[in-house]
Parts: structure tokens; C-alpha cells; sequence
């Protein structure tokens, strides 16, 4: 993989926290990357406060992102991302609830079925069912990771 970290690395280690497998590692004062456990999510790249990190042959200061916000925000997203340790308050599921089902989908029928479980409530789940759950909804093996709330469809 093309991956390579500039002089402009500041060893913040923001990039080793947010790596969600493991491959990024602060040793002897320089980031290194296991490319072996890297799944090349670019969350490291998109969250470096200095712009060090280039990944694919693109770094931050490329033309190929726009400068206008949106369409930069569409550029750079990423589908890893941390959970916090806080739980979301009912309220805002709620209210989350009630948007989704504005979502789009084939046809507009718009027939997605939505679990909400907190992780309290996973913990309480056998762990039988829980391999149930996780066989029934794969995103759920995130749970195994997060301590916060997760919406799953």
C-alpha cells in the first residue's frame, strides 16, 4: 500500500487512536503502519491535524478535493469511525427514529425494519442470542467493540 507519513508529523498519535484495527504504531518517534492489519479505511488521513499522512498517492493539499465544504465533507468520508463512551440520550433516538423513515429506498417504499439496543442491553442478551443477533444484523459485531448505543437496520 502507498502509504507514507510527511516530516510535517507532529507525533500527536491522533492517527494510532483512531485506527480502529491496530495497524498504526508510534515507534521510535515516527508512525508506523502494519499494512498486513490495515483494512485502508483512511480514517488516519482524513483525521491528521497536520496534513501528514498520504495514503493512495493522495494527500490533504490534493486538487482532487474540492474546496467547497460539502462536497469536500462528500469527499472525505469515512465509514470507520470511534464511539464514545456516552450514551445517546432517549430523546435523540427518538427523534432519529422519526427522521429515518424520511430515508430513501428502491422504490420509496421505504419497508427498512430498525433495532435500537443500548449496550447495557446487549450486555444482558445470552451469549447465544447475541450470536444470533450478530448472524441476523452483521453490523452488530461492532457492539464487541463500543460501549455506546447503535442503530442498526
Amino acid at each position: 500500500m502507498n502509504f507514507k507519513v510527511s516530516s510535517d508529523c507532529v507525533q500527536c498519535e491522533q492517527c494510532v487512536q483512531i485506527c480502529q484495527c491496530g495497524s498504526l504504531k508510534l515507534v521510535d518517534s515516527e508512525i508506523k503502519l502494519d499494512s498486513t492489519a490495515c483494512i485502508k479505511c483512511g480514517q488516519c488521513f482524513a483525521m491528521c491535524p497536520t496534513g501528514a499522512i498520504s495514503m493512495y498517492g493522495n494527500d490533504s493539499s490534493s486538487e482532487q478535493y474540492s474546496s467547497d465544504p460539502l462536497l469536500k465533507a462528500i469527499q472525505e468520508r469515512r465509514s470507520i469511525r470511534s464511539f464514545k463512551p456516552e450514551a445517546i440520550p432517549q430523546s435523540k433516538i427518538i427523534e432519529l427514529m422519526q427522521v429515518i423513515k424520511y430515508a430513501p429506498s428502491g422504490t420509496n417504499q421505504r419497508n427498512a425494519d430498525y433495532v435500537v439496543l443500548s449496550r447495557q442491553t446487549m450486555d444482558q442478551l445470552s451469549p447465544i442470542m447475541t450470536q444470533v443477533l450478530i448472524h441476523t444484523y452483521p453490523k452488530m459485531q461492532m457492539l464487541e467493540h463500543s460501549k455506546d448505543q447503535v442503530l442498526v437496520g
